[in-house]
């Protein structure tokens, strides 16, 4: 039997996350909002559970959805009493205006694990319908998924303080229940508190190892609540695997579970014949001696290795089966994460500030019409293949809307979402030092520009970008 596996997730914020993320968190949302969050592809609330939903306010009390103050309020509160006043924005020292500083100001964290553990903390023995447009209204809330995520609460305020947890949300409205807390990372640097992911947190350099000793802090906490770490990446030499490799090796199970399950069954019919036979047989020998023996012992023994035979696939489909049911899982749990990034990156999109848009629509506006006067006058020069392999223009003329999203999702700060993004999209991706960690003072258009540079890099596939000789190049 599979054992059950924690999650942990933590991903750096940029400042106008508390405010993005907060309204999707509490379930804020208007008819209309929860119309479209419904509607999109993917989608994955339940309505009839999302008042099983709840809040961790300070004091470790439980509340209800909502009746806690708003993620954003908390943010300014606490920047307030750090005297920091809001470090999302700064003044233009040429201008005197305010302008966004674009710091990763908070971290968001989700915890969770295996989704039939989880049901079980949150809903005990009762069924849950998880096919779209199901009514669970009548599914009580269990008292172990509180005690789970109170556990959860208290080992993040050990770590980083609980004035510092500006929010903690437990959904029981999803596929697979869990919870997200907010912190900002305030650490003392020269004699002073200031905010700093990176000595809070990790550095690209430090991440590895600082996550799997949280890995491991953790999974004594979750010990009580029959969740376990994973194993290591370390220790097992596991790596990533595309998106196309996965789909490949789930058909050839699934090729593997149809054969055995034949055999089990053409093995099945074979002892129920010979079965039938010695049932005959016996009959027989009863009415005419023991003419009959040598045939009925001869047949037991074929009976016999029939047998054999069959527990033997019988097995060999069981554990095929659990691979194969393992596999889907992981395959839907990987779908659920998608579509988190989705919806953050939506959240994100719609409450950045107009600044930080504005500077990412010009340059990439700029930096399109360039590239179709590049493609337009230059590349006759070129071969194709290898202008579209080894130029930006090519890479993101290939394939612009992808590219484009890659890049605007490093912009944003959701550096492992675009990770995850490049290579579910067939990219070869690059290493962590390749990334583009923004420099203090760096500007919106520079720090774009090395975001779309990167994002090009991450995207390309690994036998390069290609175009039809002889034909046009359709933009998408």
């Amino acid at each position: 039997m599979a054992s059950n596996k924690q999650v942990l997730d933590i991903l750096p914020s940029k400042g106008a996350y508390p405010m993005a993320v907060g309204d999707e968190q509490s379930r804020n949302w208007t008819e209309r909002q929860w119309d479209y969050q419904l509607q999109k592809e993917g989608a994955t609330y339940d309505r009839t559970r999302t008042h099983l939903n709840f809040e961790i306010a300070p004091g470790a009390k439980i509340v209800s959805m909502g009746t806690n103050k708003k993620i954003g309020d908390r943010f300014k509160e606490r920047c307030q009493e750090l005297g920091l006043g809001d470090p999302n924005f700064k003044i233009d020292k040429a201008t005197g205006k305010l302008i966004p500083t674009n710091r990763v100001t908070t971290a968001w964290i989700q915890l969770g694990g295996s989704r039939e553990q989880m049901h079980k903390l949150a809903f005990g023995d009762q069924k849950v319908n998880l096919e779209d447009g199901a009514d669970n209204s009548h599914i009580v809330r269990m008292k172990d998924i509180e005690k789970w995520a109170l556990a959860q609460y208290r080992w993040a305020c050990k770590l980083w303080g609980e004035e510092n947890i500006i929010g903690f949300n437990v959904h029981l409205d999803e596929l697979n229940p869990h919870c997200h807390c907010t912190v900002i990372p305030v650490a003392t640097i020269k004699g002073k508190q200031n905010i700093s992911f990176n000595t809070v947190f990790y550095t690209p350099k430090t991440m590895k190892e600082r996550l799997s000793a949280l890995h491991d802090e953790l999974a004594v906490v979750n010990k009580p609540f029959g969740l376990e770490r994973g194993d290591k990446v370390s220790e097992t030499g596991a790596k990533h695997r595309t998106k196309d490799e996965y789909l490949r090796d789930k058909a050839h199970m699934e090729k593997a579970v149809k054969g055995l399950t034949t055999m089990v069954s053409q093995l099945t019919e074979e002892r129920n014949s010979i079965l039938a036979e010695i049932e005959s047989l016996k009959n027989n020998r009863i009415a005419d001696g023991n003419r009959y023996t040598k045939q009925i012992l001869e047949l037991q023994e074929k009976l016999l290795d029939v047998q054999t035979r069959m527990e033997h696939k019988q097995q060999m489909l069981a554990e095929k089966q659990a691979q194969l049911n393992g596999m889907e899982r992981r395959v839907q749990a990987a779908q659920a994460k998608a579509q988190q990034i989705e919806q953050a990156v939506h959240s994100a999109i719609n409450e950045v500030s107009p600044a930080r848009m504005l500077a990412a629509e010009v340059f990439i506006d700029e930096l399109y019409y360039s590239m179709l006067d590049v493609w337009n006058n230059t590349r006759t020069s070129v071969p194709e293949d290898d202008y579209m392999d080894k130029s930006f223009a090519g890479a993101a003329l290939s394939a612009p809307a992808k590219v484009f999203k890659c890049g605007l999702l490093l912009f944003l700060g959701f550096v492992n979402d675009a990770t995850t993004f490049a290579e579910s999209n067939g990219g070869g991706g690059c290493s962590q030092s390749d990334l583009p960690w923004r420099d203090r003072d760096e500007e919106d258009a520079a720090y774009m520009r090395r975001c779309m540079f990167c994002a090009q890099k991450m995207m390309k596939p690994k036998g390069g970008y290609k175009v039809k000789k002889g034909g046009g190049l359709s933009l998408h």
